[in-house]
């Protein structure tokens, strides 16, 4: 009993360190949240986060989301020619991305016990626009949900 106590100690004293170690790191991660801009990063750390844009020409979109759920609809942007690089860290929480129908993605994001799920209408035959989509998640789940 004490073996199974001990464990169980551990555990919350693990998870303490790690709330508190992503609370300190709120202060430093990037959070410049653009709605017109054709960059923008967006953190969200034990909270809910919701954030759109409609950039004219998207290129860049960084997003941490520590603990938490984000949800960033990209339905009224436009991308750049050469479309937009969306960079995702999820550590125990939810990513949501909303994108237009008309849009493809390329993933080379790294996922370790967690999931990366597309949802919604399916690949067009002829994309208007490509997400290259990096990062990592990592006991959560980043979700590309098309337009249907």
């Amino acid at each position: 009993m004490r073996f199974i106590f001990g464990i169980i100690k551990k555990i919350i004293v693990v998870n303490v360190l790690l709330l508190l170690g992503a609370k300190v790191a709120q202060r430093f991660l990037p959070d410049d949240r653009d709605t017109n801009g054709d960059e923008f990063d967006v953190t969200t750390v034990m909270e809910e986060s919701i954030f759109g844009t409609t950039a004219s020409a998207l290129r860049r979109a960084g997003i941490t989301t520590l603990y938490g759920s984000s949800e960033i609809d990209l339905r009224d942007a436009a991308l750049s020619t050469t479309g937009a690089g969306v960079n995702v860290f999820t550590l125990m929480g939810q990513t949501t991305i909303r994108i237009p129908k008309g849009w493809t993605v390329l993933s080379e994001q790294t996922v370790l016990a967690g999931s990366l799920e597309r949802v919604g209408g399916d690949v067009p035959e002829h994309p208007e626009g490509t997400i290259h989509l990096t990062g990592a998640t990592v006991f959560g789940a980043t979700v590309v949900a098309r337009e249907e």
